[in-house]
């Protein structure tokens, strides 16, 4: 039967093993441009923020685009919180490739009118290292919308400046 004191010993092990071991989360912010490839190829902007631990992260982003609405193409917004699974920083000749997938909210607009759904969002993408902490980051998405507005999934390709710290 183990004592308090071999107890109080192995957890105080333990723990000095897990300060050991772990690593500083690591945090980037990405400015990005692109197009929203359906119904119609639009443009768009936005950012994306994100912390990482190892191979875990979590990020929300935002995006809009920049054309004008037309009859056939609305605008659109979105503001996504999404996790990540990717590789661990710069392992594969400093590109770090990542998959992802999350939760959102979403705006059409046309002129005056509005129509906004949740849903959700998968895809991935890559971050390759510049200089320094810059990177040029890569992204697929595809976005499902729940119910409430004309186009039900559209699809985004972005490249950005990434910078860690």
């Amino acid at each position: 039967m183990r004592t308090s004191r071999s107890t109080a010993l192995t957890a105080l092990i333990a723990a000095l093993a897990l300060t050991a071991l772990a690593r500083p989360a690591g945090a980037d912010v990405t400015l990005f441009v692109g197009a929203n490839t359906s119904p119609g190829p639009r443009a768009l902007r936005g950012i994306a923020g994100g912390i990482g631990l190892l191979v875990v992260g979590v990020e929300g982003e935002y995006a809009s685009t920049v054309d004008a609405p037309t009859a056939t193409t609305p605008g659109s917004t979105t503001a996504t919180l999404s996790g990540l699974l990717q590789t661990p920083g710069g392992v594969l000749a400093g590109i770090q490739p990542y998959v992802s997938g999350g939760v959102g909210l979403y705006q059409e607009h046309r002129g005056v009118t509005s129509a906004y759904a949740a849903g959700t969002a998968v895809g991935g993408g890559a971050k390759v290292r510049l200089l320094g902490p810059v990177r040029l980051r890569v992204d697929y998405r595809a976005f499902r919308r729940r119910s409430g507005v004309d186009v039900r999934v559209t699809h985004r390709v972005y490249a950005g400046v990434n910078v860690a710290f």
